[in-house]
């Protein structure tokens, strides 16, 4: 799971060769895994 979960972010920051600034760094990084997990499965309820 958790290495799923990086090469997601790995796939999410490979494309940017650069980063103009740090906080683009921080937001790619913390917004990766958010759209990892959207297509992860849901738990099935009763």
């Amino acid at each position: 799971m958790i290495e799923n979960l990086n090469r997601k972010i790995r796939k999410y920051t490979k494309n940017k060769l650069s980063f103009p600034t740090d906080d683009t760094v921080i937001k790619s990084t913390f917004l990766a895994p958010r759209k990892a997990t959207k297509k992860w499965p849901k738990p099935i309820l009763n």
